[in-house]
């Protein structure tokens, strides 16, 4: 019995003080114990240890997320007490709004429709929060039902559609506006079935952090493309180290910055000021796609920048994934719009490899006193031939945060 480790989980049945702190108690046992104030554990040491003063809170690392939260281990939903259905078992014929094709009698609702036809009621739902949406459909011959959340008609619940007998369970969070409205809506033209035991119920998950990200965001997943993540997902990211995917993730946490680059990976937009250079799109890119450019000079005189609006006596980052053609480097440029002279034709690299060749070249510039126009260009060098180039980003501060895809505007 050494060195055990106690947690509660009581999975089917959530409590909601069910997810302590876990504890190790070195001079009692060498054991790990979870206290929570209504669990004891088999030895009774639960509450015992809560009380001793050498006992010590053990940190769980994260694991697992969802939109809005992260979990040492993903705990399950609260279901909270409040039902928000009224005659949720049709014991009556009343509370529900029945349209062609529904009736109620003998304890279920009834469809017997040749047509979509909905039987819904106003309930007390809200936007932006978590329901458990329950039902059972029995006597079933044909058809499916579709059940929903709405305000006015229109859907805010990512509906649920069931065509057999059984009893069915949903969680969804409603999305923006105000749902108020619980509809049972027939899908096809022909449907004979009963509804019953119909249920909504708000629940909370009992997450052991919350997350908050009002933007979608990039991250390196594990096999080593950059993707985009949705608003409120943390970012578990996995970072490349001597050009090597890593096979442990961390959480990557970054300050808001802009892309004030409008267009970061199409090079042939108007953005960009091409002279001599020839452009080929759809080259395979460090997010998995084919969309990086083959950028060709032509002669020594190759240009290829786009124009920022800046501030003056301020420092950015720039940086775009570069991947050698018959060029193996490029020279950065920053050159000051205000006064028509470079800052800089040869700026200091930083190169950090993302595997299959790319890297992403890292350089800072501090713009002079005056300065709110800024021309960042991809080469300055004389050599002729050819280079891949891929996601061009400035940003302001002293180093660069994750991939900020634009097309058509700067973005935060």
């Amino acid at each position: 019995m050494a060195n055990e480790i106690y947690h509660k989980s009581n999975w089917g049945n959530p409590e909601k003080d069910g997810w302590g702190d876990v504890y190790f108690n070195p001079s009692a046992t060498n054991r790990l114990y979870t206290r929570s104030d209504n669990y004891e554990n088999v030895e009774g040491t639960d509450k015992a240890l809560a009380s001793k003063p050498d006992t010590q809170s053990v940190l769980m690392t994260p694991t697992a997320y969802s939109v809005g939260s992260m979990n040492s281990i993903l705990p399950p939903y609260e279901v909270l007490p409040t039902e928000l259905v009224t005659n949720g078992d049709f014991s009556s014929d009343s509370d529900w709004n029945k349209a062609a094709g529904w009736t109620i009698s003998g304890g279920t609702a009834n469809a017997n429709s040749n047509s979509l036809t909905d039987l819904y009621q106003t309930i007390g739902s809200s936007a932006g929060k978590t329901y458990k949406v329950t039902f059972t459909i029995s006597n079933y011959v044909a058809g499916s039902v579709k059940l929903l959340l709405g305000y006015g008609g229109s859907p805010e619940m990512p509906s649920f559609t069931a065509s057999a007998n059984g009893t069915y369970e949903v969680i969804q969070k409603t999305n923006s506006t105000n749902p108020q409205t619980l509809y049972v809506s027939t899908r096809t033209a022909n449907t004979q079935l009963s509804i019953d035991n119909v249920s909504v119920k708000e629940v909370i998950r009992n997450a052991d952090f919350t997350f908050d990200r009002n933007s979608t965001a990039t991250r390196v997943n594990k096999e080593g493309l950059i993707e985009t993540v949705a608003i409120d997902t943390p970012r578990l990211d996995y970072p490349f180290i001597d050009g090597v995917v890593q096979s442990e993730p961390s959480l990557l946490l970054e300050p808001a910055r802009t892309n004030l680059i409008n267009y970061s990976q199409d090079f042939s937009n108007s953005d960009w000021i091409d002279f001599n250079v020839n452009l080929t799109s759809g080259q395979s890119s460090p997010d998995g796609n084919s969309n990086s450019y083959l950028i060709e000079s032509t002669n020594s005189s190759f240009l290829l920048y786009t124009q920022s609006a800046v501030s003056a006596s301020t420092e950015y980052t720039f940086s775009y994934f570069f991947k050698e053609g018959t060029k193996d480097a490029v020279k950065i440029a920053f050159y000051n719009d205000n006064t028509n002279s470079f800052i800089t034709q040869d700026a200091a690299q930083t190169l950090v490899d993302f595997g299959n060749g790319w890297k992403r070249i890292i350089t800072s510039v501090t713009t002079p006193s005056g300065c709110t126009s800024l021309y960042s260009y991809i080469d300055r060098s004389s050599e002729i031939g050819t280079f891949y180039a891929f996601g061009a980003q400035l940003e302001q501060g002293s180093y660069p945060t994750s991939y900020i895809p634009t097309s058509g505007s700067s973005v935060t």
